[in-house]
């Protein structure tokens, strides 16, 4: 079902000379959705830039990432001349983990070496605006990637033209205002920032890499 519905995708579009990846839906309510979406990251002519997906993680493992997974108010260098650091807190709730793990582990199974997994959550504030969670989640060998693109963010709903939060999971509605952090820390793997990332200011702060031995072994 998963190929022809990409298969299906590739027919639609005229003069498609090979199969086109498209965005695929895992699951969707009205206030969240976890979806395959292609990466402009990923190219086939190189393969380190590929994913390794489908993959297979237990329900256990995934549980373990994601209770593990915390967040603190990012507070800059001058900001801590004056201020300790923010409290760190448990990113998710157990309401939010039992969803995450349910349908990225459907997902993750699902996708293929060029798509990630994105998740998007919700929840109504009044008639326009809203509180939003979204991110993403990919594999490349044993690091367990998760970016964090939006964190408790309050969305105002446009009167008219693209909803943006929904359509877009992956972009950052303003700057980011969390770190994402794990524990125990030694799960963490250095996110490795090129000279010209940290010249445009691409400093991968929303993302933290777990590396995947630390946890039960995995099937790919």
């Amino acid at each position: 079902m998963r190929i022809m519905s990409l298969l299906l995708g590739c027919l639609i579009l005229a003069g498609c000379a090979a199969p086109t990846l498209l965005s695929y839906v895992v699951y969707e309510d009205p206030t969240s959705f976890v979806r395959l979406d292609s990466s402009p990251e990923a190219n086939v002519d190189k393969p380190e830039t590929l994913y390794s997906h489908p993959a297979t993680l237990t329900k256990e493992q995934l549980t373990r990432i994601f209770q593990g997974l915390l967040v603190q108010e990012h507070r800059s260098a001058v900001v801590l001349w004056f201020m300790e650091e923010a409290e760190v807190t448990p990113a998710f709730t157990g309401k939010e983990i039992a969803f995450l793990v349910k349908h990225i582990g459907t997902a993750l199974g699902q996708a293929v070496s060029e798509e990630v997994v994105q998740f998007y959550m919700s929840t109504p504030l009044n008639s326009t605006n809203r509180e939003i969670t979204s991110g993403s989640v990919f594999i490349r060998g044993q690091q367990f990637h998760v970016r964090l693109s939006n964190y408790r963010m309050m969305y105002s709903i446009p009167p008219y033209g693209i909803v943006y939060d929904r359509r877009h999971p992956a972009y950052s509605i303003a700057p980011g205002t969390v770190d994402l952090l794990f524990h125990p820390s030694d799960y963490i793997l250095p996110n490795v920032v090129s000279f010209f990332e940290q010249m445009v200011g691409e400093t991968h702060d929303g993302e933290i890499i777990l590396d995947l031995s630390h946890f039960s072994a995995i099937r790919m």
